[in-house]
């Protein structure tokens, strides 16, 4: 199966060239696509990226309006959109926003019965480089087969990089069978440093915007996920964002459906 269709070339900016950091902090958030509740939602939802200081913010079920929104917020200058080349301007529904200077990107394929593709994006980083990949992974309760060829293929894009991180909505919970194809050496930063603790992202007990769109008889799951292989950074912190309902709305509407997270690396 071919890994890779379509590749972006970018050139690197001064910031590629400048001292490398020693703190990358890394956002994953499942938006969602659905306007539903926009006007009331997004201010909240861009007010907690903007509090994240993100270096890397990867979005699912990325849409113009969101895109648009976010590149018109004054904290957001100096992100921008990685394009890629493809067929339609968020392929699988993915978008990376970054600080850091570009060297390629590219939209993986992976099987799907949904219309997924996994996006992989390599950064710059003083001397080096990371490869961050974002998923979407197939949603309903039947397609752990799926996933797992997914996260096996995504394996596979990640095969020539060093430093790695792996994250999105993989639409599986703790303890599921897909855990055992996520790709080796990639080490789950909830578990590791919250060992014990749901970190429900996907939680129909708090959030009923997730109770209206979970499956009959969906418990609460921790879906979104920051998996890091590298033996050079070291995942420090993780936190939910949007756990707090938008204010004035009698606790109904959340940010997102899902909780974002946000995660510190740090080099030695």
């Amino acid at each position: 199966m071919r890994g890779y269709l379509f590749l972006a070339m970018l050139c690197l900016s001064p910031l590629a060239a400048a001292e490398a950091p020693q703190e990358l902090v890394v956002v994953s958030w499942n938006v969602p696509a659905d306007p539903s509740e926009r006007e009331r939602r997004l201010p909240v939802l861009l007010a907690a990226l903007r509090d994240a200081h993100a270096d890397v913010i990867a979005v699912q079920e990325a849409t113009t309006w969101f895109s648009t929104a976010l590149a018109d917020q004054p904290w957001a200058k100096d992100l921008r959109r990685v394009p890629v080349v493809a067929d339609q301007a968020f392929p699988g529904g993915l978008a990376v926003f970054t600080r850091l200077a570009v060297v390629r990107a590219q939209v993986v394929e992976i099987p799907s019965d949904m219309g997924r593709r996994g996006l992989l994006v390599e950064l710059s980083v003083g001397q080096s480089s990371v490869a961050v990949g974002v998923v979407h992974l197939d949603s309903h309760l039947e397609d752990g087969p799926v996933r797992s060829r997914q996260l096996q293929a995504m394996g596979r894009a990640f095969a020539a990089h060093q430093h790695a991180v792996l994250l999105g909505d993989f639409n599986f919970g703790d303890g599921a069978r897909e855990e055992q194809d996520v790709p080796p050496g990639f080490v789950d930063v909830w578990r590791m440093l919250h060992p014990g603790e749901p970190g429900f992202t996907w939680d129909i007990e708090r959030s009923p915007m997730a109770r209206r769109g979970s499956f009959p008889d969906e418990p609460s799951r921790r879906l979104d996920r920051v998996l890091v292989r590298s033996p050079h950074w070291r995942a420090t912190a993780m936190s939910l964002l949007g756990t707090e309902p938008v204010p004035d709305t009698n606790g109904q509407v959340f940010p997102s459906d899902h909780f974002g997270v946000r995660v510190v690396l740090r080099a030695p």
